[in-house]
């Protein structure tokens, strides 16, 4: 695998709160969905010290390069080093109108496991995210959350 960094457009669905860092006064671990259907997460991001042309918010498309793994020993499958000063922001938020229709849209293109694939995936390949359409949940580090927005784990992907 090569380390040149790839241009990827990154549809951002996940941002958890800012949390300290020694390297970096500060991160926030981010994931999306490229333009592939594939699970990128992006790390580290110093959001709140980012330049405001380049502070992005969920269900937002950026273009960024990234490095093809993650930032050090990070051997999870989809993690990334973004190069933070390649980061555009590509236009508004998708709506929420209609549903969520535009969000679905991209969503509903994901490829979808049943939890034993996932846990499997996540034992065999180090895979952390994964959508679960068949019971109707969100998998998030193996942990739930159905479309209704009721947990049943620690972290959840939604709005």
């Amino acid at each position: 695998m090569s380390d040149r960094p790839i241009k990827t457009k990154v549809l951002i669905t996940v941002m958890t709160y800012p949390h300290p860092s020694r390297g970096y006064q500060e991160l926030v671990c981010t994931a999306g969905i490229n333009e592939n259907n594939e699970w990128v997460r992006l790390y580290p991001i110093d959001y709140r010290y980012r330049p405001r042309n380049q502070q992005f918010r969920k269900y937002q498309w950026v273009e960024i390069d990234l490095l093809p793994r993650g930032d050090k020993n990070d051997r999870r499958k989809e993690s990334r080093k973004p190069l933070l000063d390649s980061l555009q922001v590509l236009g508004e938020p998708l709506s929420t109108k209609n549903g969520w229709r535009e969000r679905w849209e991209i969503i509903d293109r994901m490829s979808t496991y049943t939890v034993k694939q996932l846990r499997e995936m996540h034992e065999a390949e180090q895979l952390r995210w994964g959508l679960c359409d068949r019971q109707g949940c969100w998998i998030s580090k193996l942990s739930l959350l159905n479309r209704s927005g009721n947990r049943n784990g620690k972290i959840c992907l939604t709005n």
